[in-house]
């Protein structure tokens, strides 16, 4: 069964009730099971919604175990589900994950033997609903941005040790936004958590020591060094403070991850580091020009991001 339906041929655009198998997501989904098992952690996969489309004019019934006395085994029924033979079945939402599954047990049957994959079953008489469905499932979905991401994944070094030093250092403790990837115009926070995650990852590339006390030393020096940081930590109008600078940006935070991770066992760090008193993160610094600023527009990718980071290290080297 699993075989006949990792091969079965994609349909025709009309004739579709779900999207087209991507196998790449299908993969993660393997990865991420497999991995939990052989590591043996939790691990969960949603229900996968099956219809069933059941002739219109036939009959189908439900069998409820029972115990000696006559009562249910349970306190929601448990029995059988009796379905005509001319009954036929569709995947209406999850054929990713029963693809993933099925392709983990194939696998390595023995590493999933046991596990059970929760299943909802909805009648469908003539293919009424079959294709209302998948859409009714899916277009109110909301996929967890990366902040929340980060707040939540334990399964991430990375994401462990953002939460750790975010606490640990006060401004990120006092205005750094967990639900949001984008800080608001008017918002009084200052960072957000992916962005602090992102710069976290370029810092401790490579670094083998305890990683929560390097970073948190480092962006303690930072966040005492950074002038502008510190104005706004005082500030009632931080708002207004970080809309004139680009000392906040996500490519800033990249920038001095990038460069911490070149300052790290350096004997003169503390003294380097102090050195960032001395660089203008004014929004209007026209040495932003075709640096990090093209068109007017402040430019955040991973030339950029170095870009930068080289333009700090020469200005705080001795």
């Amino acid at each position: 069964m699993f075989q006949s339906f990792l091969d079965r041929p994609p349909g025709k655009p009309l004739d579709m009730a779900q999207r087209t198998l991507s196998q790449s997501r299908a993969s993660k989904i393997r990865k991420y099971a497999t991995d939990a098992r052989l590591a043996d952690q939790f691990y969960i996969i949603p229900p996968i919604v099956v219809l069933a489309d059941i002739p219109e004019d036939a009959e189908f019934w439900f069998e409820q175990y029972v115990d000696e006395d006559g009562g249910s085994v349970l306190l929601r029924p448990v029995g059988v589900l009796r379905l005509p033979i001319e009954t036929s079945f569709s995947v209406a939402d999850g054929q990713t994950r029963l693809a993933a599954i099925a392709a983990a047990a194939q696998q390595n049957a023995n590493l999933f033997e046991g596990e059970t994959l929760p299943m909802m079953i909805l009648p469908d008489y003539g293919t009424a609903i079959k294709r209302q469905i998948f859409l009714d499932i899916n277009q109110h979905a909301c996929k967890p941005n990366k902040s929340l991401v980060s707040l939540f994944d334990h399964r991430d070094q990375i994401s462990d040790v953002t939460r750790e030093v975010m606490f640990a250092v006060k401004i990120f403790a006092d205005f750094t936004a967990l639900e949001a990837v984008n800080v608001s115009p008017k918002s009084g926070d200052l960072f957000t958590l992916n962005n602090l995650r992102e710069a976290n990852k370029l810092l401790l590339r490579g670094v083998k020591e305890n990683q929560v006390q390097v970073a948190t030393e480092y962006w303690k020096a930072v966040a005492k060094n950074i002038l502008v940081w510190r104005q706004a930590s005082r500030s009632s109008d931080r708002a207004q403070i970080r809309q004139g600078t680009i000392a906040f940006n996500a490519i800033t935070l990249n920038a001095l991850g990038i460069v911490g991770n070149r300052l790290h066992q350096q004997d003169s760090q503390a003294e380097v580091i102090a050195r960032l008193k001395n660089i203008n993160f004014s929004v209007d610094n026209p040495e932003w020009e075709n640096l990090i600023r093209f068109g007017g527009r402040i430019v955040k990718n991973n030339d950029t991001c170095r870009a930068l980071a080289e333009y700090i290290c020469t200005r705080i080297q001795p």
